[in-house]
């Protein structure tokens, strides 16, 4: 009964008090007390979240166990000794109360810093610093019992910790994952711009994991103590009864089965797990490719293979340097599948030190290619043990991240200096010096960052040659490989920026681009990111009810945000609510910061909800009034496609539905085919015949419905007007080249896309021209094909 009636007073005020009672505790308790307070005016990490219980539970898992060393000690100094079980009751108190201490300082600060799911970040705080503290308090109380309650369980419990969290974090720096699940830590999504993070199956099981590892503690403590010298010892272990050494085994092979499933369950892989789970395998004596063998069939990975040959041969040829090693690349049939296998689901990720690379699936010419095999080639330059360079220990990361973006081939109509530019004018570039700063690059929207970064060692890449570039990159010391202090380099980049000549839209298009916030001052950052995650779910599904009253939960969060409404007027849009659409839009034209580019997308939105509605005029009238509104061309191709197609008695009852996505996707070819022969002569289904052959890889049909579109888009066309003529013609030039070369007819696709270089007004878009013209070059000399 001693057993009995000592555990039923733990949680007693008095047992309370005596798990307060030993200075260890008291001392946790007031640094992870002062830790929380410090939290409330970090931002992003403020409110009850995944970021806030992260920083928790790396000090609690720490704090928690030097707690539990003391509350052993204190209890083994009483006359009258508990038991071993109420010891281990006495810490699990001790742990509680020292979780719960932050996480009430941070619930409260909910009244001064908006908290927009409590409840779900009480989850996240439960199975991160929650846990975690418990964990290292029940070690830290194993490790006080071993040593008899003398000083030494401290050392113990620090070297059991140790050992732990270095084994955890080489697992992270030898294998592929970014994420790690850790007992002292919990879980670490790995990757700052991943905002989608959820309490899932493995952290779940993992978390199980750590409670058997607990029971296997309990046990054998439990067999090894001895009551008379409060000691554990091997004698007593010895001597331990056969019913328990049998609960010692069982849980013993229980732990054994479970890690030895790690992989399966998903909280710890190596390159081996990963590259089995992908299942396909392309390599040569510098690439070796793995892909996911379920989505991505022989004939696409042979294109992205050759894609990737093509986008190394281009980073080396940029540098001047070639790459030693072979390159491992991951190329993962989906964003699920990639957080599952490695975790960041949204960001594609290079590991210089391992020469790897990781990506979520993505078609042949994709620039990012370019970018992810850039870190892996300029990793070569830099010295160990990460490649990159660094300060003190700590990576440089806007140089890191700068000087890929400088090498990655442009996507969009600007070139990276006039993207820089454009901030510049608008008022909202960062400060160069504050980003080449510790911690600077992280601060700043990761769209900015790059940019900025980007545009200002692609300056010095094109204005001083590679070889200090590389020099550069190698020492982590802009000034010393330059000979000038970075001040007057920013202030020379600044000045040459200022003298380019801008599109008239650009720092418009800039600021729609650009204009956000960083991650971690965001409102709300993870749980919007989990509703918009959400939002998509339920569109794909067709569960257009949800995916309003998730959207419109969104928008009450961040009342103030162009992003909200945004959200709002999409999702309403697609439910045929015009009325619901222009209160949004509305809503939008009352927010300061809602920029032109942004509204113009929103009337877009409009006019698609009213043509769904059955009011083609409106629709017409509502894409007509922001055809010339500032946006980018590939959308005003589509505003004005929607315009004459809503106009148009003809085409609108046979184009409409696909224009609107109400066609099923899956007989799209065969719905396309259909409409070119009840349309004949109109070049406007040719011309999406074409792209939607492309995109089933059919390059020879999609070549020739594009070419046959070409005529008519040249000519004038009944229902097409000139300037919709215009930008389909050209579009049209472009798709030609690129199709004609993806069908190996090289100069042919050479020709076309000279014509289309001739007609894009945008030096983006004819840099990228150029890019598929080195192609053309490429596969014309290469001799692997």
């Amino acid at each position: 009964m001693r057993s009995t009636s000592q555990s039923s007073r733990v949680l007693s005020g008095a047992g309370i008090a005596r798990a307060l009672r030993p200075h260890s505790v008291r001392l946790a308790m007031a640094l992870l007390g002062a830790l929380a307070i410090g939290l409330c005016f970090l931002p992003g990490f403020d409110a009850l979240d995944y970021y806030a219980s992260l920083a928790v539970a790396a000090a609690g898992g720490l704090l928690g166990g030097f707690a539990g060393v003391g509350v052993a000690r204190e209890a083994l100094r009483r006359p009258e000794a508990p038991t071993v079980g109420a010891i281990f009751a006495r810490a699990a108190l001790s742990s509680a109360l020292l979780a719960a201490l932050p996480a009430v300082i941070l619930l409260l600060d909910a009244l001064r810093v908006k908290n927009c799911d409590p409840l779900e970040g009480l989850a996240f705080y439960a199975m991160g610093a929650g846990c975690s503290t418990l964990f290292a308090g029940q070690l830290g109380a194993a490790a006080g019992l071993a040593t008899g309650g003398r000083r030494r369980g401290h050392l113990l419990f620090a070297a059991v910790w140790l050992a732990w969290i270095a084994r955890d974090l080489w697992h992270l720096y030898a294998e592929p994952p970014i994420s790690a699940y850790d007992p002292f830590v919990g879980f670490f999504s790995g990757a700052v711009y991943d905002d989608v993070i959820e309490i899932d199956a493995p952290f779940v099981a993992f978390r199980l994991l750590n409670l058997l590892e607990l029971a296997i503690l309990w046990r054998l403590v439990g067999m090894a103590w001895d009551p008379l010298s409060l000691r554990v010892t091997a004698g007593r272990l010895q001597r331990a009864t056969r019913r328990a050494w049998i609960s010692l085994v069982a849980l013993a092979i229980a732990f054994g089965v479970a890690y030895g499933l790690r992989s399966t369950i998903g909280f710890e892989r190596d390159a081996a797990d990963i590259a089995r789970a992908l299942g396909g395998e392309l390599s040569n004596d510098r690439l070796v490719m793995h892909y996911d063998a379920q989505t991505i069939d022989l004939e696409e990975a042979r294109a992205l293979f050759e894609d990737h040959r093509f986008r190394l041969a281009r980073v080396e040829e940029r540098l001047g340097l070639h790459h030693p090693r072979r390159i491992h690349s991951f190329v993962y049939g989906s964003p699920a599948q990639k957080r599952a296998l490695m975790g960041g689901s949204r960001v594609d990720v290079a590991r210089p030190w391992l020469d790897q690379i990781h990506l979520n699936r993505l078609s042949y010419g994709d620039p990012v290619l370019q970018h992810e095999l850039a870190h892996v080639v300029l990793g070569g330059a830099a010295p160990g043990p990460f490649h990159v360079p660094t300060r003190g220990l700590a990576p440089q990361m806007a140089l890191v991240e700068g000087a890929a973006e400088a090498l990655e081939p442009p996507n969009g109509p600007l070139l990276v200096h006039q993207w820089a530019a454009a901030l510049r004018r608008a008022h909202i570039a960062p400060d160069l010096l504050a980003i080449m700063g510790p911690g600077g690059f992280w601060a700043q929207p990761a769209g900015k960052a790059y940019v900025a970064t980007g545009s200002f060692l692609a300056w010095l890449l094109e204005t001083r040659g590679p070889e200090r570039f590389l020099k550069a990159y190698a020492s982590g010391d802009l000034e010393a490989a330059y000979g000038q202090p970075l001040a007057e380099l920013d202030r020379a980049w600044g000045a040459w920026l200022d003298g380019l000549t801008l599109p008239e839209d650009a720092i418009a298009l800039a600021l729609q681009r650009y204009d956000r916030k960083a991650v971690f001052s965001r409102v709300c950052p993870l749980e919007i990111a989990r509703l918009e995650a959400r939002i998509g779910e339920a569109v794909a599904r067709g569960e257009l009810d949800r995916a309003r009253a998730l959207s419109e939960q969104v928008a009450a969060f961040i009342p103030g945000e162009p992003r909200g409404q945004m959200l709002l007027a999409s999702v309403r849009a697609l439910d045929a609510d015009p009325e619901g659409v222009a209160r949004a839009v509305g809503r939008l034209e009352s927010l300061e910061s809602t920029g032109e580019a942004t509204m113009t997308r929103a009337r877009e939105l409009l006019g698609d909800a009213r043509w769904r509605a059955g009011d083609l005029p409106g629709a017409v009238a509502a894409y007509a009034a922001i055809a010339e509104r500032v946006q980018t061309e590939d959308r005003r191709r589509n505003v004005l496609v929607k315009r004459d197609t809503a106009a148009s008695p003809s085409r609108e009852p046979i184009l409409g539905p696909y224009l609107l996505g109400e066609s099923d996707d899956a007989e799209a070819v065969d719905y396309l085919a259909e409409a070119v022969a009840d349309l004949p002569g109109d070049p406007l289904p040719l011309y999406l015949a074409a792209r939607r052959l492309a995109v089933d890889r059919d390059f020879e049909a999609a070549s020739r419905a594009a070419a046959s579109a070409a005529p008519g888009l040249r000519t004038e066309t009944a229902g097409l007007g000139e300037d919709t003529r215009a930008l389909l013609d050209r579009e049209n030039a472009y798709f030609l080249g690129v199709v004609e070369i993806r069908a190996g007819r090289l100069e042919r696709g050479m020709a076309s896309l000279r014509r289309a270089r001739e007609l894009t007004p945008w030096a983006g878009r004819r840099l990228a021209i150029d890019d598929w013209l080195a192609r053309a070059r490429w596969l014309g000399e290469d001799h692997e094909n």
